[in-house]
């Protein structure tokens, strides 16, 4: 809204809108309908779209886009989501996203996987094999499965819980086979307790506890070794589901590594893009100061080439004012904006002696906030017709921003030699501005 003002023209009609999304995402859109500008013709070295918009927003985890054109106004659309990706700055910066399955969509997939193992055991049993054993099983998964949800729901699992389960996974390896015949199953038939104990570990495996799985599977295959003699974990596939695990979460782990990894690049490439744009706003200011150097100084340079060095009284009082700002550019750059150098540059003019000192109380304060308590300063300024004036930021860790010490001298006790305070004109505080920071 702040550019829009400044480069939109005032009689622009401006909005901001902003809208709530699914799951706690926002949208906001900004439209003016004044001057516009030609996005692709903007210079890099302007750090108000590269980098106070579309990078601020990028390093947030939003999108940002600009739509404009000259004569049309401006269109400026952010919009953010709580677990969105970050979104490229621009066409010309693509990034590397890298897809995975959310660890607690898949917690709910293996849960599912449990129940439909649950509800084959007692179909198999009613319909079919008529044993107690898939039965106690199915109770017994049935016990487990609340554990194995909330850990689904959480992320999260206790370490007792892990070997909770595991122990009710052993449990139920020893009875889910009971009145089967080995030699009328096959993997088909016995896929329930095969995929339901194996899923159940790969949830606790997958919560971070490793032994608790190892030791259930172990006990599987185990008992399957010596209810379908020693070929029957092949037989019935068990073998290959263990395989196929092992390669999934193997798969699982590079997957989230490389992930790991591109998120370490991300972040180190966001943490050089920062500094890049501090660099580039530091050269842009350096540019900007010699810039306003040479335009203050060049014409009276040219003028003085042009005498030869030979200059009348109103040129001398030229140069020390032409002087002392940019030595103000030096030692008080925070303190200047466009009207606190029109009022300097008058108060010199008028003969005064003015002091610009920057000792960095102003650098935590915002740029609008800035010109806005900067324009307050010129103001105070303005009506002062005192002989000396000092301008100074205050401390870093203090709450005042600005003092403003206009005096005068005594020139009676001056003339007379005595000693004599200075009277003084002004003498005032403005403060920082809410919300600006204080160094500690």
């Amino acid at each position: 809204m702040t550019n829009s003002i400044e480069h939109g023209g005032p009689s622009a009609r401006r909005s901001a809108v902003a809208v709530r999304l699914d799951r706690g995402g926002i949208r906001i859109v900004i439209t003016d309908d004044g001057a516009g500008f030609d996005i692709d013709t903007v210079d890099q070295e302007r750090l108000g779209v590269r980098v106070s918009i579309l990078e601020r927003v990028r390093m947030a985890g939003a999108s940002a886009e600009i739509r404009s054109a000259p004569g049309r106004g401006t269109t400026v659309v952010l919009e953010w989501h709580p677990t969105g990706p970050e979104q490229p700055m621009t066409r010309r910066t693509p990034v590397l996203r890298i897809g995975l399955i959310p660890r607690q969509q898949l917690y709910r997939v293996l849960a599912a996987l449990i129940s439909v193992a649950i509800l084959t055991a007692v179909s198999e049993t009613v319909l079919f094999s008529r044993a107690v054993g898939p039965v106690i099983a199915a109770v017994i998964g049935l016990l487990i499965l609340p554990a194995l949800l909330r850990g689904a729901r959480t992320g999260t699992m206790h370490e007792r819980t892990a070997w909770a389960i595991a122990a009710g996974g052993v449990l139920l390896c020893c009875t889910a086979t009971i009145g089967l015949d080995p030699t009328a199953v096959d993997c088909v038939s016995i896929y329930w307790y095969t995929c339901g104990v194996l899923a159940g570990a790969v949830m606790v495996w997958m919560s971070g506890h490793h032994a608790p799985p190892i030791v259930a599977v172990v006990f599987q295959v185990a008992q399957i070794t010596l209810w379908a003699g020693p070929t029957g974990a092949i037989r019935l596939g068990l073998a290959a589901e263990i395989v196929l695990v092992i390669a999934g979460l193997m798969m699982h782990r590079a997957v989230r590594r490389v992930s790991a990894a591109a998120d370490v690049s991300a972040a180190r490439q966001r943490e050089l893009t920062s500094r890049q744009a501090d660099l580039d706003a530091f050269h842009l200011g350096r540019r900007q100061r010699l810039q306003r150097a040479n335009n203050t100084a060049a014409p009276m340079l040219r003028h003085i080439v042009h005498q030869q060095g030979i200059l009348d009284s109103g040129s001398r009082a030229e140069c020390r004012i032409l002087e002392q700002a940019l030595r103000d550019e030096i030692r008080g750059r925070r303190l200047l904006n466009p009207a606190v150098r029109r009022v300097v540059s008058g108060l010199r003019r008028r003969g005064a002696y003015v002091q610009v000192l920057d000792d960095g109380g102003l650098d935590g304060v915002p740029s609008d906030a800035l010109d806005t308590l900067l324009d307050d300063a010129a103001r105070r300024l303005e009506a002062l017709d005192s002989a000396r004036v000092v301008i100074r930021t205050g401390q870093p860790d203090s709450d005042t921003a600005v003092t403003i010490v206009a005096s005068t001298p005594d020139e009676t006790a001056a003339a007379l030699g005595l000693d004599a305070d200075d009277e003084v004109d002004l003498w005032t505080n403005i403060p920082r501005p809410a919300g600006a920071s204080i160094a500690g």
